[in-house]
C-alpha cells in the first residue's frame, strides 16, 4: 500500500541511550508533506494493541502516531 501526501525524512535523535540502542544519530521517519507527487510505499501490518504500546514506548518524544487514509482506502 501507500501513503499519499507523504515522504521519507530523517530525524535527528538527541537522546544519547536511543542513539547507544540504534547505534544511529539519524533515524528515517514519514513526514506528511501535501504534495500530491509525494506517496511512501510499504507493507500494512495487522498488530495487537500490545504490540502497537510497545513500539509507541520505544519511540522518543519527537515521534507521534498519525492516523491516515492509505492509497487503498484503508
Amino acid at each position: 500500500d501507500a501513503m499519499p501526501g507523504y515522504a521519507m525524512t530523517m530525524l535527528k535523535i538527541d537522546d544519547p541511550e536511543v542513539v547507544a540502542t540504534s547505534g544511529k544519530t539519524h533515524h528515517p521517519v514519514v513526514a506528511y508533506t501535501g504534495q500530491s507527487g509525494d506517496r511512501v510505499t510499504g507493507t500494512v501490518f495487522a498488530i495487537t494493541r500490545d504490540e502497537l504500546q510497545h513500539a509507541d514506548d520505544y519511540e522518543v518524544d519527537a515521534y507521534r502516531r498519525d492516523r491516515v487514509v492509505l492509497e487503498s482506502g484503508v
